[in-house]
């Protein structure tokens, strides 16, 4: 296969080539997020499926990119350990394959997305992206964020961004109020930014089913558990370089910053679904674009 690649990029690709090995025709990668401090980087492939849920006889993650999944948590640079992961991609994607990335490994797809774009054969249909809890997804991924305001925590939490304009079709998918992928438009907005950063329990409850955006994909789907029907909107965009952008934001039926005063108590927690109802469309206004 051809491919614009600089050669520094390539050779570094070439001695980082990851221990997974798979039959790269047709291939649905996965790329990991970033692992906590004293877990292994190394992800296996039951474990990627057990991420999203992606289980069953009709699992449809192949095989695993493997890199250092190094970050805040690790105290290692969030920058370096994004160029290996993309260093490892560039090795082993091939035409036909779909890139799956999940947090810190959707940082990777869109970079890895960016350099299979500039090959001068390439066409719409030789790759596919799909992306949960992307911190670059144009549509509340943190790093925009952090670009817009000029926040630059240099190679510890770079600013990166999607490259929304190529020929492919990518998905992403973001569970409302996740502070990684949807958090707010207007900081001064203190109660959506509040609320926001007690989701942590939403990045890590990312499902595959959610990626399937028509009915037809929902039918055939494997559901594992209710929550993976939940609401969703569903928006698509065409870039001018004619690929397709679909944004899967799926709908919170709680809000994190009540969550704790959750008992399981059927009367309590109906009182708590009152509070709710102005405390979301206060927390909503924090936020631009389609929601409902």
């Amino acid at each position: 296969m051809n491919r614009s690649i600089p050669a520094i990029l390539l050779a570094a690709a070439l001695a980082l080539a990851p221990s997974a090995t798979a039959d790269t025709e047709g291939t649905t990668w996965f790329l990991g997020g970033g692992r906590t401090a004293g877990s292994p980087s190394e992800l296996s492939i039951e474990q990627a499926r057990e991420r999203l849920g992606d289980q069953g006889p009709d699992a449809r993650i192949d095989a695993v990119i493997q890199y250092s999944r190094d970050g805040v948590h690790t105290g290692g640079p969030f920058g370096a350990a994004v160029r290996e992961g993309t260093a490892n991609a560039v090795a082993v994607v091939e035409p036909g394959d779909t890139v799956i990335g999940y947090s810190q490994g959707a940082v990777i797809a869109q970079q890895l997305k960016k350099i299979l774009a500039g090959a001068p054969t390439v066409t719409a249909a030789d790759y596919a992206f799909i992306t949960f809890g992307d911190p670059t997804n144009s549509k509340g991924g943190e790093m925009p964020f952090m670009r817009r305001h000029r926040i630059n925590l240099g190679d510890l939490l770079p600013p990166l961004t999607a490259d929304d304009e190529t020929a492919f079709t990518t998905t992403t998918v973001a569970q409302e109020y996740d502070r990684i992928a949807d958090f707010p438009d207007h900081p001064w907005n203190l109660v959506a930014v509040y609320n926001s950063l007690l989701s942590a329990k939403d990045h890590l409850g990312y499902r595959m089913a959610w990626s399937d955006t028509t009915q037809t994909q929902r039918t055939a789907g494997v559901h594992l558990d209710e929550t993976q029907d939940r609401d969703r909107v569903i928006t698509t965009e065409r870039n001018s370089k004619g690929g397709s952008n679909i944004h899967v934001l799926v709908k919170s039926e709680t809000l994190p910053l009540t969550r704790p005063l959750r008992t399981g108590v059927f009367w309590l927690d109906r009182v708590v679904d009152a509070i709710d109802i102005p405390l979301r469309w206060i927390i909503d206004l924090g936020y631009r674009g389609v929601r409902a």
